[in-house]
């Protein structure tokens, strides 16, 4: 090689940026399966349903999806288009899906909620609710949601409303004891993991 083209200098190694837990499921884990499913909403053209929960030490992640009796083009439930926009100028139109869950001691999170200011040193106070991957069309749309801390022993209520579909609010209770028993059973791979990657919108809400 000739003196005229020369290498840039070696760059030192960056440290290796850790996402903080209450972004999704830790890195290090593979999570247990909690044996839960429940059908939140259901009418003669709609159903919302969570199909799966697993638990992981920090929190759990469930498996959204809806169906839809006919095919639906301009459907959108979980905001991929343009309903961002709107709720970012505070507007809540109809064809959003709202979901969202209640713990024991009164706390909630919910999928419109403002997004919780981004602090590394300091978590937020209040649940969060993450929308992962996911996606759908016509009549069916599956969606992982990943939530924030585990909840506390007791009662765990999800709950659901969609207003252009004809679904009024409702609300399904499920035993949180299973889900902490999976979480305590979680085995780490590897010391000091961080949340995974995982893309979608973050809420967080401050009740009382």
């Amino acid at each position: 090689m000739s003196d005229f083209f020369t290498p840039p200098p070696q760059r030192e190694p960056e440290p290796e940026h850790v996402q903080p837990e209450w972004i999704g499921p830790p890195d290090n884990e593979v999570g247990v399966a909690v044996p839960i499913r429940a059908v939140l909403a259901r009418t003669a053209d709609v159903a919302v349903a969570v199909t799966d929960v697993v638990a992981y030490s920090t929190g759990i992640e469930l498996g959204l999806v809806v169906r839809l009796r006919a095919f639906d083009e301009l459907a959108d439930p979980y905001g991929m288009h343009y309903a961002h926009v709107r709720m970012g100028r505070g507007e809540l139109g109809d064809e959003i899906l709202r979901f969202g869950a209640e713990f024991e001691d009164g706390r909630r999170v919910t999928n419109i909620d403002a997004f919780p200011q981004f602090d590394p040193e300091r978590p937020p106070t209040d649940p969060v609710l993450v929308q992962r991957g996911g996606g759908g069309g016509g009549k069916t749309w599956d969606q992982r949601m990943w939530l924030w801390p585990l909840p506390p022993p007791g009662v765990l209520a999800l709950v659901c409303e969609w207003p252009r579909h004809g679904i009024a609010l409702s609300r399904v209770e499920v035993d949180a004891a299973p889900i902490l028993e999976a979480a305590a059973a979680v085995e780490q791979l590897w010391p000091g993991g961080g949340a995974g990657p995982g893309s979608g919108f973050v809420s967080s809400r401050r009740i009382g």
